[in-house]
């Protein structure tokens, strides 16, 4: 017995309907279903209860009674009329790779960060050509870390529990609220976690077929951080370069890309440029508030998120609780970060705001208060070192029709600098604490694969996305920064 519906499913991409042909089927293999109900010459992808299951698995699998079973053809041509015949790894060492690469077809995303996922969300649409799932037509996606919950990261959703159940995945270690103090049980699961990554990559890649696939290896960048310099960060660089050197040797007719966000350097300095702001009599703080009535009864917010993490409730209460309640928890120094800072502020009094890592918003508009700001931070040394390379005016930066929402200032740090933008602290300057190594521009990118030509160059990360959409005879859009990198003899 079976039942047969044909579906019409909308690829917003082409802007066309295609036809899914969904059955309803007991008692036989998929095999069977394959052989008599399916046109010969086609390649089809299946999936039962939401498990992808290969062709060389038909076979094996009998569908469970009231079990669908989805099947989507493979389309040539990517549905117009370019047929691409070249797969890509994509290899992002870090974090923030590349913001626009979804739009590509047949997009696939392993532990994408949660900035690429927000911002990739309206190019994330239906392709047709070298679907993993039966039951999307525009690939998958895995968001990651630092902000992704462990439930619901992935699209579609059964990709989620494939993961986990067969490579044990997480978005994020278990105890990370610990790194600082049980850093040795967290370092070890970020080990398994990059592994999973690739071992996860190889899977897919084998049993899928893609167009695009990118690996984003985010907990890298946590190790750096608070480990700069050490065999534990060495260590990871060693499971990564594994991991590259496996997909290389099993996929050796792929063009391979590998680009970090940026790279890291040693922190020797730490500018709470709230507090120097606050003794030049820029910025005005409130003497009483939520987050310092909290600290002053101990409720910090290390203390409540390891008590949450052992009862297991850190995940819960951080997908009920807004954010903005849960910033206001100082730490054990006392400083507020983010959303938290709002209720700090003596807005009425204060001439401008800081945020963390550059940005400065000017209440007071008066250009000569923003020369004398700029010259200020321009001048500033501490110990021999220079806290501040240079800050930039926003129309330096910034253009487009929301400018006048940018920050009016943007600071670049100094080499061996870390900038914190929280609150509450009670020192311009500071040894580094938790973090060891700090984000700096310079980071890398190495191409390999058939037909690239060996060369040195150097090249920004805004030129990654407009090479791989030439890489696809896809048009770059007019809007998009970057230019196109000459990787090809």
């Amino acid at each position: 017995m079976k039942t047969y519906t044909l579906t019409r499913i909308h690829d917003p991409f082409n802007r066309t309907d295609k036809d899914v042909a969904t059955y309803e089927y007991r008692g036989e293999p998929l095999s069977v279903l394959r052989e008599r109900h399916l046109p010969a010459g086609v390649e089809f992808v299946f999936s039962v209860g939401g498990r992808v299951i290969p062709e060389g698995q038909l076979s094996e699998v009998i569908p469970q009674p009231g079990e669908f079973v989805t099947c989507l053809p493979v389309l040539g041509d990517g549905g117009n009329g370019k047929q691409i015949g070249t797969l890509i790894a994509m290899i992002a060492i870090s974090a923030l790779a590349i913001w626009a690469a979804p739009a590509l077809v047949g997009t696939l995303a392993i532990q994408m960060s949660s900035v690429i996922g927000q911002a990739a969300a309206g190019w994330m649409v239906g392709a047709g050509m070298g679907i993993m799932s039966g039951m999307v037509a525009g690939g998958l996606m895995v968001a990651g870390g630092p902000d992704a919950m462990e439930s619901g990261f992935t699209y579609p959703e059964a990709l989620e529990k494939m993961l986990k159940s067969k490579f044990g995945w997480r978005v994020l270690p278990k105890n990370i609220s610990f790194m600082k103090q049980n850093a040795d049980e967290v370092i070890e699961e970020i080990y398994y976690l990059i592994e999973a990554r690739f071992k996860a990559a190889e899977f897919l890649l084998t049993e899928g077929k893609f167009d695009f696939f990118m690996v984003v290896t985010y907990l890298i960048n946590v190790l750096q951080h608070y480990h700069w310099g050490d065999d534990k960060v060495y260590k990871a660089w060693r499971i990564i370069d594994d991991g590259v050197g496996r997909l290389i040797e099993k996929f050796p007719d792929y063009t391979f890309l590998f680009m970090s966000d940026h790279g890291t350097s040693e922190i020797k300095v730490k500018f709470n440029i709230a507090t120097w702001l606050e003794q030049k009599g820029y910025l005005k703080l409130k003497s009483q508030s939520a987050s310092s009535k909290l600290r002053s009864l101990g409720i910090t917010r290390e203390k409540v998120t390891k008590v949450l993490t052992r009862l297991g409730l850190k995940e819960f209460i951080k997908r009920i609780v807004p954010a903005a309640i849960q910033q206001k928890l100082p730490d054990e120094q006392g400083s507020v970060q983010r959303l938290g800072k709002a209720e700090l502020i003596d807005w009425d009094n204060s001439r401008c705001v800081p945020s963390g890592q550059g940005p400065i918003y000017l209440l007071d508009k008066n250009p000569e208060f923003a020369g004398r700001l700029i010259s200020e931070l321009e001048a500033l040394e501490y110990n021999g070192i220079k806290i501040v390379d240079k800050v930039y005016r926003k129309a330096e930066i910034y253009s487009g029709p929301y400018f006048d929402q940018a920050p009016d200032l943007i600071v670049d740090q100094g080499k061996y600098t870390h900038f914190s933008g929280s609150l509450g602290f009670k020192q311009p300057f500071e040894a580094p604490q938790a973090w060891k190594g700090e984000n700096e521009p310079e980071g890398l990118f190495l191409a390999y694969g058939c037909g690239i030509k060996p060369q040195h160059l150097d090249t920004s990360i805004l030129n990654l996305t407009p090479t791989i959409l030439k890489m696809f005879d896809v048009p770059v859009p007019e809007e998009m920064d970057g230019e196109i990198i000459r990787l090809f003899y």
